[in-house]
């Protein structure tokens, strides 16, 4: 049973007439809010570094956060299931 939903760029914004035009991939976003300078450094609007806290995925024990994962998907109702399904599959 898969739903057949409309997507947002199928819809105009208010006060307009057509849908947005353009890709809605991130890398196509324009960065109004970030800065990024040389050597993949990123600046926040008042150009003050921003230190990510992104883990290494080397450095993440996988044994433990499974559980965690396995019992919040016991939690998940139907309705988050089909929104997490609709969103892993968008393109």
């Amino acid at each position: 049973m898969r739903a057949n939903y409309r997507r947002w760029s199928e819809y105009p914004y208010p006060g307009e007439e057509n849908p947005p035009q353009g890709s809605s991939e991130p890398r196509d976003w324009p960065m109004f809010f970030i800065f990024r300078e040389k050597d993949n450094i990123f600046l926040d609007p008042f150009r003050q570094r921003i230190n990510w806290r992104i883990k290494n995925p080397n450095d993440i024990d996988w044994e433990k956060e499974l559980p965690i994962v396995e019992a919040t998907l016991k939690l998940l109702t139907p309705s988050q299931i089909q929104i997490a399904k609709y969103w892993g599959t968008v393109r």
